[in-house]
C-alpha cells in the first residue's frame, strides 16, 4: 500500500488582510471565483467587496501559495445579547434561531473563494482556510460555524468538515446563485473532526501569535502534517 502524499504547509501562508495590496488581492480573488461560477455579471467591477469588509466583527483571511494571493475568506463574529447584522442573518434569520437559540455565538465564514493561484490544490486550500475559520472561534469562544454555501458544495462541506445542513436554497442579496445554510456545532463535532484530521487543530502558542502577528501558523500542533488521506470523505 503506497504512503499518503505529503502536503506540506510551507508551499501556504495565511494571514488577516490589513495592507491595502491585501484588500486589492482578495478583492480580485473574489471577483475571479464569482465570475467563473456565474454568480456576478460579466460587466461588474473587477473587485469584489462590501460593507462587511470594514465592520468591527469582521476578520478577512488571505491563503498564498509560494507568495502568491491564491483563496480568501471572511470571518464574521455574533455574540450575545447583541447580535451582529452578519450576512447569512438577511436570508436564514429564521433558521439560525430555530438551530442555534437565541443565545449562542457563532462566527460565520463568508465570502470563500479559491482562485488559479490554488492550481491543482483548491481542496488543501479550503483546509487552510477553515484552519483559520476554527482559530478564529476558539478566539471568540464561539458554540457554532456557520456558512451558506451554492448547493454545489453542500457534500464537500458535509463529508470533509462534518457540517449540517441548516435549510433549503435561497436567495441571497447581490449574487445570482442560491445558497443553503450549513453549520458545525464546535462543543459536540469539533473534538470528531479534529481527531479526523489532526492539521485542522491549532495549539496554544499559534493562536497567541495568530493575535500578536496576524499570521497563523498551518503546521499540525502534533506534527502530523495534512495528507491526501485527510482531503478524501469519510
Amino acid at each position: 500500500m503506497n504512503a499518503p502524499a505529503f502536503l506540506p504547509a510551507s508551499s501556504f501562508s495565511l494571514n488577516c488582510v490589513a495592507a491595502a495590496d491585501d484588500w486589492d488581492a482578495v478583492r480580485a480573488v473574489r471577483y475571479v471565483s464569482l465570475l467563473e461560477r456565474g454568480d456576478i455579471a460579466d460587466d461588474s467591477p473587477p473587485r469584489f467587496g462590501d460593507a462587511h469588509d470594514d465592520r468591527p466583527y469582521a476578520m478577512t483571511l488571505l491563503l498564498r501559495r509560494n507568495g502568491r494571493p491564491a483563496a480568501t475568506a471572511r470571518v464574521m463574529e455574533s455574540t450575545p445579547p447583541r447580535h451582529s447584522p452578519l450576512p447569512a442573518a438577511g436570508a436564514f434569520a429564521h433558521e439560525i434561531e430555530a438551530a442555534l437559540g437565541i443565545d449562542a455565538s457563532f462566527v460565520e465564514m463568508d465570502m470563500t473563494h479559491v482562485g488559479p493561484g490554488c492550481g491543482d490544490e483548491a481542496r488543501t486550500a479550503r483546509f487552510h482556510l477553515f484552519k483559520g475559520v476554527l482559530a478564529q472561534a476558539s478566539l471568540r469562544r464561539s458554540k457554532w460555524v456557520l456558512t451558506a454555501v451554492c448547493e454545489d458544495q453542500i457534500g464537500f462541506h458535509g463529508r470533509l468538515f462534518g457540517m449540517q445542513i441548516l435549510s433549503g436554497p435561497e436567495a441571497v442579496a447581490g449574487l445570482a446563485l442560491p445558497r443553503v445554510l450549513m453549520g458545525l456545532d464546535l462543543q459536540e463535532q469539533r473534538p470528531i473532526l479534529e481527531r479526523r484530521i489532526p492539521g485542522l487543530a491549532t495549539h496554544r502558542a499559534a493562536l497567541e501569535a495568530f493575535v500578536a502577528t496576524g499570521h497563523l501558523s498551518l503546521d499540525d500542533p502534533m506534527g502530523m502534517p495534512l495528507t491526501a488521506r485527510h482531503l478524501q470523505p469519510g
